[in-house]
Protein backbone atom coordinates (compact mmCIF):
# COMPACT_ATOMS: atom_id res chain seq x y z
CA UNK A 1 0.00 0.00 0.00
CA UNK A 2 1.62 3.65 -1.15
CA UNK A 3 0.79 6.74 0.01
CA UNK A 4 1.19 10.47 -1.55
CA UNK A 5 3.13 12.81 0.98
CA UNK A 6 4.31 16.56 -0.12
CA UNK A 7 8.08 17.26 0.93
CA UNK A 8 8.59 21.22 1.90
CA UNK A 9 9.60 22.11 -1.63
CA UNK A 10 5.65 21.26 -2.75
CA UNK A 11 7.31 17.58 -4.76
CA UNK A 12 4.60 15.07 -4.35
CA UNK A 13 5.68 11.81 -3.36
CA UNK A 14 4.74 8.14 -3.00
CA UNK A 15 6.23 6.21 -0.93
CA UNK A 16 5.60 2.85 0.62
CA UNK A 17 3.12 3.08 3.55
CA UNK A 18 4.30 0.34 5.62
CA UNK A 19 8.29 1.78 5.29
CA UNK A 20 7.13 4.66 6.06
CA UNK A 21 8.38 6.66 9.00
CA UNK A 22 11.14 8.45 10.14
CA UNK A 23 13.65 11.05 8.23
CA UNK A 24 13.04 11.26 4.20
CA UNK A 25 15.00 13.15 1.73
CA UNK A 26 13.30 14.24 -1.43
CA UNK A 27 14.55 12.73 -4.21
CA UNK A 28 13.45 15.70 -6.20
CA UNK A 29 15.20 17.78 -4.38
CA UNK A 30 19.23 18.28 -4.37
CA UNK A 31 20.90 18.35 -1.65
CA UNK A 32 17.85 18.98 0.07
CA UNK A 33 17.89 18.29 3.82
CA UNK A 34 15.60 15.30 5.33
CA UNK A 35 11.70 15.77 6.63
CA UNK A 36 9.64 13.91 9.07
CA UNK A 37 7.40 11.75 7.17
CA UNK A 38 5.03 11.90 9.61
CA UNK A 39 4.68 15.30 9.90
CA UNK A 40 4.64 16.02 6.13
CA UNK A 41 1.51 13.44 6.19
CA UNK A 42 -0.15 15.44 9.16
CA UNK A 43 0.56 18.66 7.33
CA UNK A 44 -1.04 17.70 4.05
CA UNK A 45 -4.19 16.27 6.23
CA UNK A 46 -4.41 19.86 8.18
CA UNK A 47 -3.99 22.00 4.74
CA UNK A 48 -6.56 19.94 3.12
CA UNK A 49 -8.98 21.02 5.99
CA UNK A 50 -8.01 24.24 5.53
CA UNK A 51 -8.39 24.56 2.12
CA UNK A 52 -12.33 22.87 2.39
CA UNK A 53 -12.66 24.92 5.15
CA UNK A 54 -11.84 27.89 2.83
CA UNK A 55 -13.68 26.54 -0.02
CA UNK A 56 -17.09 26.50 2.26
CA UNK A 57 -16.43 29.76 3.64
CA UNK A 58 -16.35 31.06 -0.30
CA UNK A 59 -19.58 29.37 -0.83
CA UNK A 60 -20.63 31.07 2.43
CA UNK A 61 -19.71 34.23 0.50
CA UNK A 62 -21.17 33.59 -2.40
CA UNK A 63 -24.32 32.63 -0.97
CA UNK A 64 -24.39 36.48 0.99
CA UNK A 65 -23.60 38.03 -2.29
CA UNK A 66 -25.85 39.36 -4.38
CA UNK A 67 -27.22 37.02 -7.42
CA UNK A 68 -26.74 38.30 -10.87
CA UNK A 69 -29.60 38.60 -12.31
CA UNK A 70 -30.83 36.40 -15.31
CA UNK A 71 -31.00 37.94 -18.82
CA UNK A 72 -33.65 35.26 -20.10
CA UNK A 73 -37.08 35.33 -18.71
CA UNK A 74 -38.63 32.70 -16.45
CA UNK A 75 -41.30 31.21 -18.15
CA UNK A 76 -43.36 31.61 -15.31
CA UNK A 77 -44.53 35.35 -14.31
CA UNK A 78 -44.01 36.33 -10.99
CA UNK A 79 -46.02 38.38 -8.78
CA UNK A 80 -44.72 41.91 -9.73
CA UNK A 81 -44.90 40.83 -13.26
CA UNK A 82 -48.37 40.41 -12.95
CA UNK A 83 -49.03 43.85 -11.31
CA UNK A 84 -47.27 45.68 -13.85
CA UNK A 85 -48.72 47.34 -16.36
CA UNK A 86 -48.60 45.37 -19.74
CA UNK A 87 -48.01 47.01 -22.90
CA UNK A 88 -50.48 47.94 -24.93
CA UNK A 89 -50.21 46.36 -28.90
CA UNK A 90 -50.92 48.78 -31.57
CA UNK A 91 -54.96 46.69 -32.12
CA UNK A 92 -55.58 47.58 -28.19
CA UNK A 93 -54.55 51.46 -29.24
CA UNK A 94 -57.03 50.90 -32.16
CA UNK A 95 -59.96 49.72 -29.68
CA UNK A 96 -59.20 52.07 -27.24
CA UNK A 97 -59.43 55.05 -30.11
CA UNK A 98 -62.94 53.19 -31.39
CA UNK A 99 -64.34 53.59 -27.85
CA UNK A 100 -63.13 57.06 -27.58
CA UNK A 101 -65.09 58.65 -31.08
CA UNK A 102 -67.97 56.86 -29.81
CA UNK A 103 -68.26 58.07 -26.82
CA UNK A 104 -67.51 61.67 -28.43
CA UNK A 105 -69.89 61.35 -30.64
CA UNK A 106 -72.03 59.96 -28.09
CA UNK A 107 -71.64 62.81 -25.89
CA UNK A 108 -72.21 65.21 -29.47
CA UNK A 109 -75.36 63.35 -29.73
CA UNK A 110 -76.42 63.84 -26.29
CA UNK A 111 -75.24 68.17 -26.69
CA UNK A 112 -77.63 68.33 -29.58
CA UNK A 113 -81.17 67.34 -27.57
CA UNK A 114 -81.79 70.19 -25.34
CA UNK A 115 -83.80 67.78 -23.45
CA UNK A 116 -82.20 67.01 -19.72
CA UNK A 117 -79.07 69.03 -20.57
CA UNK A 118 -77.58 71.06 -18.16
CA UNK A 119 -77.23 74.73 -19.34
CA UNK A 120 -74.75 77.42 -18.68
CA UNK A 121 -77.11 78.77 -15.72
CA UNK A 122 -77.54 75.67 -13.70
CA UNK A 123 -80.84 74.28 -14.94
CA UNK A 124 -82.00 70.79 -16.14
CA UNK A 125 -84.09 71.49 -19.17
CA UNK A 126 -86.77 68.95 -19.60
CA UNK A 127 -89.74 69.19 -22.31
CA UNK A 128 -92.35 70.44 -19.11
CA UNK A 129 -89.59 72.62 -17.92
CA UNK A 130 -89.61 74.19 -21.65
CA UNK A 131 -93.27 74.41 -21.97
CA UNK A 132 -93.81 76.30 -19.00
CA UNK A 133 -90.56 78.66 -20.15
CA UNK A 134 -93.36 79.48 -22.92
CA UNK A 135 -96.48 79.55 -20.91
CA UNK A 136 -94.35 81.98 -19.31
CA UNK A 137 -93.93 83.95 -22.33
CA UNK A 138 -97.36 84.06 -22.83
CA UNK A 139 -97.85 85.72 -19.88
CA UNK A 140 -95.63 88.35 -20.59
CA UNK A 141 -97.92 89.28 -23.72
CA UNK A 142 -101.22 89.24 -21.59
CA UNK A 143 -99.47 91.60 -19.11
CA UNK A 144 -98.70 93.83 -22.06
CA UNK A 145 -102.18 93.32 -23.26
CA UNK A 146 -103.95 94.62 -20.05
CA UNK A 147 -101.79 97.36 -19.57
CA UNK A 148 -103.31 98.24 -22.95
CA UNK A 149 -106.77 98.04 -21.56
CA UNK A 150 -105.37 100.36 -18.54
CA UNK A 151 -104.36 103.02 -20.94
CA UNK A 152 -108.11 102.29 -22.72
CA UNK A 153 -110.20 102.53 -19.88
CA UNK A 154 -108.28 106.11 -18.53
CA UNK A 155 -108.81 107.82 -22.30
CA UNK A 156 -112.54 106.60 -21.70
CA UNK A 157 -112.90 108.64 -19.23
CA UNK A 158 -111.12 111.19 -20.27
CA UNK A 159 -113.15 111.85 -23.51
CA UNK A 160 -116.31 111.53 -20.81
CA UNK A 161 -114.79 114.59 -19.41
CA UNK A 162 -114.05 116.76 -22.19
CA UNK A 163 -117.15 115.59 -24.18
CA UNK A 164 -119.63 116.24 -20.76
CA UNK A 165 -117.86 119.46 -19.10
CA UNK A 166 -116.77 121.25 -22.56
CA UNK A 167 -113.47 122.40 -20.62
CA UNK A 168 -111.52 122.93 -23.85
CA UNK A 169 -114.13 124.95 -26.86
CA UNK A 170 -116.05 122.94 -28.88
CA UNK A 171 -115.44 119.40 -27.13
CA UNK A 172 -118.36 117.79 -28.51
CA UNK A 173 -117.15 117.57 -32.18
CA UNK A 174 -113.32 116.68 -31.39
CA UNK A 175 -113.73 114.10 -27.93
CA UNK A 176 -115.88 111.76 -29.81
CA UNK A 177 -113.37 111.58 -32.60
CA UNK A 178 -110.63 110.82 -30.20
CA UNK A 179 -112.51 107.73 -29.10
CA UNK A 180 -112.80 106.54 -31.89
CA UNK A 181 -109.53 107.14 -33.78
CA UNK A 182 -107.56 106.66 -30.16
CA UNK A 183 -109.38 104.71 -27.63
CA UNK A 184 -110.66 101.80 -29.84
CA UNK A 185 -107.51 100.93 -31.57
CA UNK A 186 -106.01 100.89 -28.26
CA UNK A 187 -108.74 97.78 -27.70
CA UNK A 188 -108.05 96.31 -30.84
CA UNK A 189 -104.44 96.06 -29.88
CA UNK A 190 -105.28 94.77 -26.27
CA UNK A 191 -107.38 92.01 -27.82
CA UNK A 192 -104.27 91.33 -30.53
CA UNK A 193 -102.14 91.02 -27.58
CA UNK A 194 -104.17 88.65 -25.87
CA UNK A 195 -104.81 86.42 -29.31
CA UNK A 196 -100.98 86.23 -29.62
CA UNK A 197 -100.70 85.10 -25.89
CA UNK A 198 -103.43 82.26 -26.38
CA UNK A 199 -101.25 81.48 -29.70
CA UNK A 200 -98.05 81.00 -27.57
CA UNK A 201 -100.10 79.03 -25.03
CA UNK A 202 -100.72 76.05 -26.81
CA UNK A 203 -97.27 75.04 -26.13
CA UNK A 204 -98.34 74.96 -22.49
CA UNK A 205 -98.04 71.52 -20.87
CA UNK A 206 -101.16 69.59 -21.89
CA UNK A 207 -101.70 68.60 -18.14
CA UNK A 208 -102.53 72.44 -17.38
CA UNK A 209 -105.89 71.21 -19.74
CA UNK A 210 -106.34 74.45 -20.77
CA UNK A 211 -106.83 74.08 -24.59
CA UNK A 212 -110.35 74.49 -24.75
CA UNK A 213 -110.19 77.55 -22.80
CA UNK A 214 -107.49 78.80 -25.20
CA UNK A 215 -109.46 77.64 -28.73
CA UNK A 216 -112.47 79.71 -27.11
CA UNK A 217 -110.49 82.92 -26.71
CA UNK A 218 -108.90 82.61 -30.22
CA UNK A 219 -112.08 81.99 -31.98
CA UNK A 220 -114.19 84.58 -29.76
CA UNK A 221 -111.41 87.24 -30.80
CA UNK A 222 -110.60 86.30 -34.00
CA UNK A 223 -114.22 87.36 -34.50
CA UNK A 224 -113.99 90.47 -33.12
CA UNK A 225 -111.10 91.36 -35.53
CA UNK A 226 -112.71 90.10 -38.26
CA UNK A 227 -115.98 92.74 -37.33
CA UNK A 228 -113.52 95.43 -36.72
CA UNK A 229 -112.07 94.69 -40.18
CA UNK A 230 -115.76 95.67 -41.61
CA UNK A 231 -116.46 98.05 -39.55
CA UNK A 232 -113.51 99.64 -41.65
CA UNK A 233 -114.99 98.56 -44.53
CA UNK A 234 -118.11 100.53 -43.48
CA UNK A 235 -116.43 103.69 -42.70
CA UNK A 236 -114.82 104.64 -45.85
CA UNK A 237 -118.75 103.09 -47.21
CA UNK A 238 -117.05 99.81 -49.14
CA UNK A 239 -119.65 98.01 -47.88
CA UNK A 240 -122.68 99.70 -47.31
CA UNK A 241 -123.90 103.13 -48.97
CA UNK A 242 -126.96 104.08 -47.38
CA UNK A 243 -125.98 105.84 -44.07
CA UNK A 244 -128.93 104.92 -42.37
CA UNK A 245 -127.95 101.40 -42.66
CA UNK A 246 -124.49 101.72 -42.02
CA UNK A 247 -125.31 103.07 -38.22
CA UNK A 248 -127.69 100.53 -38.19
CA UNK A 249 -125.00 97.63 -39.00
CA UNK A 250 -122.04 99.37 -36.78
CA UNK A 251 -124.41 99.51 -33.70
CA UNK A 252 -124.94 95.49 -34.67
CA UNK A 253 -121.45 94.94 -35.09
CA UNK A 254 -120.22 97.06 -31.82
CA UNK A 255 -123.01 95.00 -29.85
CA UNK A 256 -121.91 92.01 -30.98
CA UNK A 257 -118.29 92.66 -31.05
CA UNK A 258 -119.06 93.64 -27.55
CA UNK A 259 -120.73 90.35 -26.65
CA UNK A 260 -117.59 88.18 -28.03
CA UNK A 261 -114.79 90.36 -25.87
CA UNK A 262 -116.44 89.30 -22.82
CA UNK A 263 -116.75 85.22 -24.15
CA UNK A 264 -113.12 85.52 -25.31
CA UNK A 265 -111.70 87.26 -22.19
CA UNK A 266 -113.31 85.23 -20.43
CA UNK A 267 -111.83 82.24 -21.68
CA UNK A 268 -108.61 83.36 -21.45
CA UNK A 269 -109.08 83.99 -17.77
CA UNK A 270 -110.12 80.74 -17.70
CA UNK A 271 -106.85 79.04 -19.17
CA UNK A 272 -104.75 81.12 -16.73
CA UNK A 273 -107.13 79.74 -13.70
CA UNK A 274 -106.07 76.42 -15.03
CA UNK A 275 -102.29 77.34 -15.16
CA UNK A 276 -102.55 78.63 -11.70
CA UNK A 277 -104.02 75.52 -10.40
CA UNK A 278 -101.31 73.45 -12.17
CA UNK A 279 -98.84 75.19 -10.57
CA UNK A 280 -100.07 74.47 -6.83
CA UNK A 281 -101.94 78.16 -6.76
CA UNK A 282 -105.50 76.96 -6.38
CA UNK A 283 -106.15 79.53 -3.17
CA UNK A 284 -105.75 82.35 -5.83
CA UNK A 285 -106.75 80.69 -8.86
CA UNK A 286 -110.87 82.42 -8.74
CA UNK A 287 -108.86 85.99 -8.89
CA UNK A 288 -108.20 85.90 -12.51
CA UNK A 289 -112.17 84.99 -13.77
CA UNK A 290 -113.35 87.77 -11.15
CA UNK A 291 -111.50 90.16 -11.55
CA UNK A 292 -112.03 90.26 -15.57
CA UNK A 293 -115.59 89.64 -14.90
CA UNK A 294 -115.60 93.04 -12.74
CA UNK A 295 -113.46 94.73 -15.20
CA UNK A 296 -116.15 93.82 -18.21
CA UNK A 297 -118.93 94.79 -15.79
CA UNK A 298 -117.47 98.24 -15.14
CA UNK A 299 -116.94 99.04 -18.83
CA UNK A 300 -120.45 98.25 -19.46
CA UNK A 301 -121.37 100.89 -16.74
CA UNK A 302 -119.10 103.20 -18.77
CA UNK A 303 -120.92 103.03 -21.54
CA UNK A 304 -123.97 103.25 -19.54
CA UNK A 305 -123.48 106.63 -18.47
CA UNK A 306 -122.59 107.72 -21.52
CA UNK A 307 -125.47 106.83 -23.11
CA UNK A 308 -127.50 107.58 -21.05
CA UNK A 309 -126.24 111.54 -20.19
CA UNK A 310 -127.94 113.59 -22.78
CA UNK A 311 -131.01 112.29 -22.03
CA UNK A 312 -130.34 112.71 -18.25
CA UNK A 313 -129.33 116.41 -19.01
CA UNK A 314 -132.81 116.93 -20.60
CA UNK A 315 -134.60 116.02 -17.45
CA UNK A 316 -132.30 117.48 -14.73
CA UNK A 317 -129.93 119.78 -16.35
CA UNK A 318 -127.07 120.36 -17.85
CA UNK A 319 -125.14 120.09 -13.97
CA UNK A 320 -125.68 116.99 -13.84
CA UNK A 321 -123.11 116.02 -16.61
CA UNK A 322 -120.52 117.19 -13.84
CA UNK A 323 -122.15 113.78 -11.48
CA UNK A 324 -121.82 111.33 -14.62
CA UNK A 325 -118.15 112.23 -14.83
CA UNK A 326 -117.64 111.71 -11.19
CA UNK A 327 -119.61 108.73 -11.54
CA UNK A 328 -117.43 107.70 -14.59
CA UNK A 329 -114.19 109.07 -12.47
CA UNK A 330 -114.80 106.43 -9.88
CA UNK A 331 -115.61 103.57 -11.91
CA UNK A 332 -112.90 103.96 -14.19
CA UNK A 333 -110.56 103.89 -10.93
CA UNK A 334 -112.11 101.07 -9.84
CA UNK A 335 -111.47 99.40 -12.82
CA UNK A 336 -107.66 100.62 -13.50
CA UNK A 337 -107.19 99.00 -9.33
CA UNK A 338 -108.88 95.85 -10.83
CA UNK A 339 -106.49 95.30 -13.71
CA UNK A 340 -103.27 96.45 -11.78
CA UNK A 341 -104.20 93.24 -9.09
CA UNK A 342 -104.67 91.18 -12.24
CA UNK A 343 -101.33 91.96 -14.20
CA UNK A 344 -99.45 91.36 -10.07
CA UNK A 345 -101.18 88.49 -9.99
CA UNK A 346 -100.03 87.41 -13.83
CA UNK A 347 -96.49 88.43 -12.15
CA UNK A 348 -96.80 86.10 -9.49
CA UNK A 349 -97.66 83.18 -11.62
CA UNK A 350 -94.53 83.60 -13.60
CA UNK A 351 -92.22 84.11 -10.45
CA UNK A 352 -94.09 80.73 -9.15
CA UNK A 353 -92.76 79.26 -12.85
CA UNK A 354 -89.56 80.22 -12.84
CA UNK A 355 -89.10 79.45 -9.48
CA UNK A 356 -90.37 75.53 -10.70
CA UNK A 357 -87.81 75.94 -13.65
CA UNK A 358 -85.15 76.32 -11.63
CA UNK A 359 -85.44 74.57 -8.25
CA UNK A 360 -86.81 71.35 -9.81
Amino acid sequence: MSMRIECPNGHVIVVDAAGAGGDFVCPLCAGSAPFDIEAARHARKDEGKRRSSSRADDEDDEDDRPQKKSSKKSARPSDDDEDRPRKKSRDDEDDDDDRRSRKKSRRRDEDETPEAQDSDDGIEWTPRKRQLQVASYALIVMIVGLSIFLAFNFFNWKWMAFYEMELFGDAKTWAPALFYWLSVPLLYLGIIAFVVAMVMSLWAPSQVEGMASIITCLVFTGIILFVGLLLILNYFELLLGDLARGARFVQIMAIASAACMVVGMMAAMAYLSQLMVFMKLTLESSQAVTNMMFVILLWGVMFALVYISPKAKDMVGDWFGYLLVGAAAAVTGLAEYILVNLILLIIQVRKTIDKYIKDE
